[in-house]
């Protein structure tokens, strides 16, 4: 799609915004949001509405809320009254009709087989965090534990999400470490096993965002260096809209941009303070979900009027769990595909620990006093927490470079 194509289609929804209109498209992909709600993102490809003489050509993402989960590639009828929204379109008071059958391919079968007898295996919340965190596949999770995963800020690790590319890359590339391994072979190494992991999962818009800036982020934390990585990070960006311009008006795609540009910018700034008291692998652990949580706080509190305080607690906690549940999973996907189900069997017993330990850390961290708050909504909450957050960069580079020049007057004495 060019960007004249979507300049187009905004204007034809622009004329029918506000009125009853028909739309025909697509299913993307559904995500639950509560026990009977469901976030249905479709690409609307055809349009119509009384104040049009006749059907439009439409070529651009719309979103919805249904009751009933929509299967991906479903072709559906949708009649609602759009309204434009942060970053995109929705459609209030929307009404459902399936025109076709979804497209299934072989490896979303197995995909849907592996998920059902996971969750009879070792339970449905267990399996989905150990399908989630291999290849993406939370459709399992139930409504309690995401609502628990979403409190505590750990909703990122049953998705492909660039900070959880930049978990995998940053703690493969320090196992290999321990075996003495280059820099430029360790990262070459640990680029090519989350190029795969994206592969597995499938090349999707949001994945290919997702590693790009995931993979940059993370490589910065280990490169400690800004000045490459901020101009990748901009032609990253520029290449990714000419490939897809609707990622413009994508939230997903903001909150990419600017938590990798948190990672380039302000994360190496934290490790290096947080390493004069931790390790260094701590040290990195820890500064990836705070940059990351910090510099994308005014967005989400835009979206969501809530503020979750633990949420780097939950990460640096979570953050073992992370590439052994990714393995597996990954190892589970692979082993049903090649059916040797005994492997299977023996690969969900043994991810049922780490998955049941998150499971255990989100329902911990959600029964905390003041694990969310709500704030009002408007502009003045987003100006205050973008104020909080701009203090707390600021100081944190001042102590950055406060302790560089007392290290250099130490070396001068």
């Amino acid at each position: 799609m060019s960007a004249r194509d979507i300049t187009s289609s905004v204007h034809v929804l622009e004329q029918v915004e506000g009125g009853s209109t028909r739309f025909w498209g697509s299913v993307q992909r559904s995500s639950q949001v509560s026990s009977h709600r469901y976030a249905v993102y479709f690409h609307a490809e055809k349009v119509f509405a009384p104040s049009l003489k006749q059907p439009q050509v439409l070529n651009l993402p719309l979103m919805f809320f249904s009751s009933e989960r929509l299967e991906e590639g479903t072709f559906v009828k949708v009649i609602g009254v759009p309204e434009s929204s942060i970053f995109q379109f929705r459609l209030n008071s929307a009404k459902v009709y399936p025109l076709s059958e979804p497209v299934s391919s072989p490896v979303k079968r197995v995909k849907e087989q592996v998920a059902q007898y996971a969750s009879g295996t070792v339970g449905a919340a267990e399996s989905a965090l150990i399908l989630g965190l291999g290849y993406g596949d939370d459709s399992q999770l139930p409504s309690q534990n995401r609502q628990e995963f979403r409190v505590s800020g750990l909703t990122h690790l049953t998705a492909v999400s660039g900070a959880n590319i930049a978990f995998i890359f940053v703690l493969f590339y320090r196992f290999l470490t321990y075996f003495r391994v280059s820099r430029s072979y360790g990262i070459f190494c640990a680029s090519m096993v989350t190029f795969f992991y994206a592969g597995v999962v499938g090349w999707e818009d949001s994945v290919l965002r997702a590693w790009v800036m995931g993979t940059l982020g993370a490589y910065t934390v280990l490169r400690g260096s800004i000045k490459y990585p901020l101009h990748l990070l901009s032609l990253s960006v520029i290449v990714l809209l000419v490939y897809s311009p609707e990622l413009a008006m994508s939230v997903g795609f903001s909150l990419s941009v600017i938590s990798s540009g948190a990672l380039i910018v302000f994360a190496p700034v934290l490790v290096d303070i947080f390493s004069s008291y931790f390790p260094l692998w701590l040290s990195e652990l820890l500064a990836i979900p705070l940059a990351a949580s910090l510099w994308c706080a005014p967005v989400l509190v835009l979206m969501t009027q809530t503020i979750t305080p633990y949420t780097v607690l939950a990460n640096m906690l979570a953050s073992v769990c992370v590439l052994p549940l990714s393995v597996v999973g990954l190892c589970v996907l692979c082993c049903s595909w090649c059916q040797w189900f005994w492997m299977v069997d023996v690969l969900l017993q043994v991810g049922w620990y780490p998955a049941h330990i998150l499971v255990l850390i989100a329902r911990g961290i959600t029964r905390l006093p003041f694990s969310s708050i709500a704030v009002p909504s408007g502009s003045l909450s987003v100006i205050v927490v973008a104020g909080v957050v701009m203090v707390l960069t600021g100081i944190s580079f001042c102590v950055m470079l406060s302790k560089e020049k007392f290290f250099r007057v130490s070396m001068r004495k």
